[in-house]
This record gives C-alpha cells, structure tokens and sequence, in this order.
C-alpha cells in the first residue's frame, strides 16, 4: 500500500542471467481496491498498464488505469455458477482481453478502453459562515433565536 490508497506498479523483464526493472509508476486507488478484497490471489497488470485484473478465489474484478481523473472505469467477469460456487484457476490480462480458468471452462471478455465512467462535479463551496441568504444578519438571528428559547 502506498499513500492515500496508491499502489506501484513495478514492470520486470528477465535479461540473461538477471531481473531488470523496465518500468515503476504510481496508480492512485489501486491499493485501496486490492485491500478491499480478503480473496485476493493476485493483482495482474495489463502488457501496457491501461487496466488492471484483481484476481479473487472466485471472482475477477478489472479496473482500468485512472489517467488522472477521479474515476477510473471498472467491470467484472461473468464467471459460470457450478455446484460448488465460483472458483478462479488462474487468470490473464492483456490491453484488450481479460480472462479466467474455471474448474468447467475458460471465461473471457474483451476490455472497452473507450468507456469513461461519468466524472462527479466538483464538491460546491461551504456557504461562508459569516454572510447568511438573503442578507440575513447573523448575529440578530442568534439574538433572536437566544430569546426565544427563554420562552
């Protein structure tokens, strides 16, 4: 977990006789969704980093790479129901293709990297404590509402 809820993404690739790091960036959020999850098994990163597959006992769930906005666009697999519930062999991600192995079959979904979720508006500004609508003077407000109370 890294701060507020970030996570790294560390991209290795493997020289001839050692690891060699090829790519480190920060994702924000992606810490916070991981820790949500209590059967996560892994976290798969796309080949280009554009989404992300959080791989559950029995479920997947794939969120795309925030690009500085406030939302990021999320989806999950529709895995088949056996008797037994759901249950996740293994998993893989690419830029355009997310998949699952079920102990029946091999469950896969393409990845719309068109799809942006609706971005919430900017919160609004807390009313000034000191200014009232409609001109209302503050302190013959409270005036007023301290008399009544003796009542």
């Amino acid at each position: 977990k890294g701060r507020q809820g970030s996570a790294t993404a560390l991209q290795i690739s493997v020289g001839d006789s050692e690891l060699q790091l090829s790519h480190c960036e920060e994702i924000p959020g992606l810490a916070a969704c991981a820790s949500a999850r209590e059967k996560l098994t892994c976290l798969l990163p796309s080949q280009e980093g554009r989404l992300f597959a959080l791989v559950e006992v029995n479920a997947v769930s794939v969120f795309r790479h925030p690009e500085g906005q406030a939302l990021a666009a999320t989806a999950s697999l529709q895995l088949p129901s056996t008797g037994l519930g759901y249950e996740v062999l293994g998993a893989a991600a690419t830029d355009h293709v997310v998949a699952a192995l079920t102990p029946t079959e091999l469950v896969w979904s393409t990845v719309d990297l068109t799809a942006h979720p609706k971005q919430r508006p900017a919160p609004k500004k807390k009313a000034s404590q000191e200014k009232l609508p409609m001109g209302i003077d503050r302190e013959a407000l409270l005036r007023m509402l301290d008399m009544r109370g003796e009542d």
